[in-house]
C-alpha cells in the first residue's frame, strides 16, 4: 500500500488523437514532450539522445 505522502495524478484524455485537428495534435505532442522532459528531470533520470555513428 502506498503511503499518504505519495500521490499519483491520473489524467484522462478528453479527445482521442485520431479525432484532433492538425493544430490540436501538434500542440498535444509538444506538450507531451515537455511534460516527459520535466518528469525525467524531477526523478533525476538523464535524457537519452540518439547515438551519433
Amino acid at each position: 500500500m502506498l503511503s499518504d505522502t505519495i500521490k499519483y495524478l491520473i489524467g484522462t484524455m478528453t479527445k482521442r488523437p485520431a479525432e484532433m485537428t492538425a493544430q490540436e495534435l501538434k500542440i498535444w505532442q509538444e506538450q507531451g514532450k515537455k511534460e516527459i522532459r520535466e518528469y525525467l528531470f524531477s526523478i533525476n533520470q538523464p535524457l537519452i539522445y540518439s547515438k551519433m555513428g
